[in-house]
């Protein structure tokens, strides 16, 4: 390697820190328009704070230059493995993030069609975080739809003019954070509208997600705090339920709560009332003796009369009294046909009872000839056949009370009426003299009328509801039997 010549060794750009290093390691410099080059036959740390350096190494320039190129091919392949990993991530992100969630998160959805999303959207609706949201939905539930006929009958029986409804703001749907026991919980609230048949449904979910917890007792106990909050608010009620038969899912859902009636209020001929009861009764508690013998485990009542004598009052005070709720079914619905009425029957909500309402007027196939030409082949999808065997087929349920009403039991086939289908037959029929005292008693203070208005309110053939209509409208037991003595006054100047 070249020496460095005096004046090299004496150039005023080299410090002596440099001049040192260059001499020690025997290295080649020469200048070239203030860029001092070096040629070293082994590694030299140089450094100059005011001077540009360039330091080539003659032996491993060659070595240099591969490796530079093998750097450049492995940042390459980096590179690209790198997008190759994103672009997977993103084509799979929808299919591998809900799994990864699920692993780190638990998570529950309810669908409106069970119990428990009732039960969380009253939770919800309780919850302080509904008072301070800002994104809210109405949700307004009327009690009864579908059957006017029974809705009338109900406003009576309950001794309400007008059917109750039920208003609630809720949080909208979408994306909702609470705190629930210390723990964050997210609620996402779908609502979207389905098409069947060319109509619109509602259809709605609730997905619960707990995030970084595997705590299934948590879940579980948030469940039942909700069902026993929704539970203490229908306390002293009677629950009513119709068919969700418009998605062809033959659910059941709650259509609203009427308040109890107490089981005194109906004021029923003779010991009726008491003989319901007593055989209700009979029937709750021998479900043993039923199995041991191989009798199906049902039971069914039949009761008819005239309209406004007490039927639909009789079911709900037996129901109120017994704490069991209504199942209403409407056999002439539209939508409802021999299979749908078959589901409803089995999955009836526990601890309920089943009325179906003016059976004669609803089941068109039990009152006329299968191939009578002037019936519209439109008007029932439920034939007599598919209610026999919803009644006491193979899959009928255990357990099970039916209750059937009838004004007009002479249009009914006897396949359809016999002792297995509907045990017990009740007659009922314009008041007696026994309820007319019994229902004025009731309503002014254990009052009693005198023979002479008993005996012209029997002759007038006078319906309990009709009774009642007229007892609501005074105040005062002498106020209602001035109504009477006019009544009589007008019907004798009449004669």
């Amino acid at each position: 390697y070249q020496r460095l010549s005096k004046n090299q060794e004496e150039d005023p750009l080299l410090s002596k820190t440099i001049q040192k290093q260059v001499k020690d390691a025997g290295v080649s410099v020469h200048r070239e328009n203030d860029v001092i080059n070096f040629e070293k036959p082994s590694h030299v740390d140089v450094y100059s704070p005011t001077t540009t350096i360039h330091v080539n190494n003659t032996q491993d320039n060659d070595s240099n230059k591969d490796h530079s190129n093998k750097k450049k091919t492995d940042n390459r392949t980096k590179l690209i493995f790198y997008g190759l990993w994103l672009f997977v991530v993103y084509m799979t992100w929808d299919e591998w993030m809900p799994i990864f969630i699920r692993r780190i998160s638990l998570q529950l959805e309810i669908d409106e069609r069970d119990d428990a999303f009732k039960w969380m959207m009253f939770w919800l609706h309780q919850l302080p975080y509904t008072e301070e949201c800002t994104d809210l939905s109405i949700y307004t539930k009327h009690q009864y739809n579908g059957n006017e006929s029974f809705l009338n009958r109900l406003r009576e029986a309950t001794k309400q003019q007008d059917a109750s409804i039920d208003v609630r703001m809720l949080p909208a749907s979408g994306i909702h954070y609470v705190l629930y026991k210390g723990k964050l919980i997210r609620l996402f609230y779908e609502k979207h509208m389905d098409q069947q048949n060319g109509e619109e449904h509602l259809k709605q979910y609730l997905t619960l997600t707990i995030p970084f917890s595997q705590d299934r007792d948590f879940l579980v106990q948030l469940v039942a705090d909700a069902k026993a909050l929704y539970e203490s608010q229908n306390e002293g009620k009677t629950i009513i339920y119709t068919p969700d038969v418009l998605m062809n899912t033959y659910n059941w859902k709650e259509v609203g709560q009427k308040v109890k009636r107490p089981i005194e209020s109906v004021i029923l001929d003779g010991n009726m009332m008491d003989d319901l009861l007593v055989d209700l009764d009979a029937f709750v508690n021998d479900e043993e003796k039923y199995r041991k013998r191989g009798i199906p485990y049902r039971r069914g009542y039949l009761l008819h009369g005239p309209p406004g004598t007490g039927k639909t009052s009789s079911i709900l005070a037996i129901a109120g009294e017994r704490g069991h709720n209504v199942c209403l079914l409407n056999l002439s619905n539209p939508n409802l046909n021999d299979e749908g009425l078959n589901q409803l029957l089995l999955n009836a909500p526990k601890d309920s009872m089943i009325i179906l309402e003016d059976i004669d007027a609803a089941c068109v196939n039990a009152v006329v000839q299968p191939f009578d030409f002037n019936v519209d082949a439109d008007q029932n999808k439920v034939t007599l056949s598919g209610l026999l065997n919803a009644l006491d087929g193979i899959a009928s349920q255990e357990g099970r009370v039916v209750f059937a009403t009838t004004n007009h039991p002479e249009n009914l086939r006897p396949e359809l009426i016999r002792p297995g289908r509907f045990d017990r037959r009740l007659a009922y029929d314009v008041a007696s003299s026994a309820q007319i005292q019994g229902m004025f008693a009731l309503y002014f203070d254990d009052e009693q009328l005198d023979d002479a208005h008993v005996d012209f309110l029997l002759h007038q053939k006078i319906t309990p509801a009709e009774l009642m209509g007229m007892f609501l409208r005074f105040d005062e037991g002498i106020d209602a039997r001035h109504h009477i003595d006019l009544w009589m006054d007008a019907k004798n100047d009449v004669a």
